[in-house]
């Protein structure tokens, strides 16, 4: 059973999705760890956990992909790193309809959503004098501000300056 996985793991045509399932398979049945597994089939263990990390992709996910006809690995990948099927499908989608198509766009458009839980850091409106006397920090709770409520708001503390001399 064992040579039987091995040879049918060695075929070039496998899918990503049969060749996760053979690798759990085998991983399973043999007790095989990554390096293990690595070793018997001559490739890095990087690539073997990888392979095996599309095994955990939900059955749902894995059909959203098929009908997609998302078969790179790389972006299967990308997309079972989402870690929560809810992102997995958001993802599968956008690339479904063509928003992102290569791994590296993928990557782009995942480094640049907002982590669920981030806190976003405080915009910091610096000045430092021409003369070097003395410098001024503003800093606001939200992320980004509008030179407009800058200026309100610098209005604002002269205006209350003023008023307590």
């Amino acid at each position: 059973m064992e040579l039987a996985l091995i040879e049918n793991l060695q075929r070039k045509d496998l899918t990503p999705f049969e060749e996760a399932d053979a690798l759990h398979s085998l991983a399973t049945r043999c007790s095989y760890t990554h390096e293990d597994l690595a070793r018997q089939l001559s490739r890095s263990r990087v690539s073997i956990t990888e392979s095996l990390s599309l095994a955990k992709m939900p059955e749902e996910i894995r059909n959203l992909c098929r009908l997609a006809d998302i078969s790179s690995k790389s972006l299967l990948l990308e997309i079972v790193r989402q870690g929560e099927p809810r992102k997995m499908h958001a993802l599968v989608e956008k690339i479904a309809s063509g928003q992102s198509v290569t791994r590296e766009q993928v990557r782009r458009q995942v480094a640049k959503a907002p982590k669920a839980g981030a806190r976003t850091r405080p915009f910091v409106y610096q000045y430092k004098a021409p003369t070097k006397a003395f410098s001024f920090q503003l800093r606001f709770r939200k992320g980004t501000v509008e030179r407009d409520e800058i200026i309100a708001t610098l209005e604002s503390i002269l205006q209350e300056l003023k008023q307590g001399e």
